[in-house]
């Protein structure tokens, strides 16, 4: 496979050669990249949904402490249900462009669509590795203060 480095001031080759092998194993991948990033943006459009559900349903209490209390639990939820799919849709996303853009590399033998390609597939990859530091970091401070908790717990008997 021949691949020069190309710098936005340098003329992009267009020359791009693959191995056999490397083609089939792209255009293989790429239904499957295709079919996990839509069922991605389907599940991110169905939590949007299920927040609006939960924005519209009628909180039934009798004690007015307790329907003050649903109503604001409600709208926390369904706060915290955007909230999780506006994050998770960008990843979908560009697993989505770099799918098309495959496609596109394949069609054409164009050097730069592979580019676009991979760009888009380090945005994912770098997307994700950032939400993995959130949620690795999130994780270790709840064990944390749960470590916390239990110890002064056993300190207080």
């Amino acid at each position: 496979m021949e691949i020069e480095q190309s710098n936005s001031n340098q003329e992009p080759n267009t020359d791009l050669i693959l191995t056999q092998n490397s083609i089939y194993f792209l255009r293989n991948t790429s239904p499957w990249m295709k079919f996990v990033s839509l069922a991605g943006i389907m599940m991110c459009l169905i939590l949007v949904g299920f927040a609006i559900i939960i924005i519209q349903a009628p909180v039934e209490a009798t004690n007015p402490y307790l329907a003050k209390l649903g109503s604001g639990l409600k709208n926390f939820v369904a706060v915290i249900d955007i909230f999780i799919a506006i994050i998770l849709i960008f990843p979908c996303i560009y697993l989505l462009r770099y799918s098309n853009r495959i496609k596109k590399f394949i069609k054409t033998n164009n050097s730069i669509a592979f580019e676009k390609a991979l760009s888009m597939q380090r945005k994912f990859w770098k997307y994700i590795g950032i939400l993995t530091i959130i949620y690795v970091s999130i994780f270790g401070i709840t064990i944390i203060g749960m470590s916390a908790g239990f110890f002064a717990g056993l300190l207080i008997k």
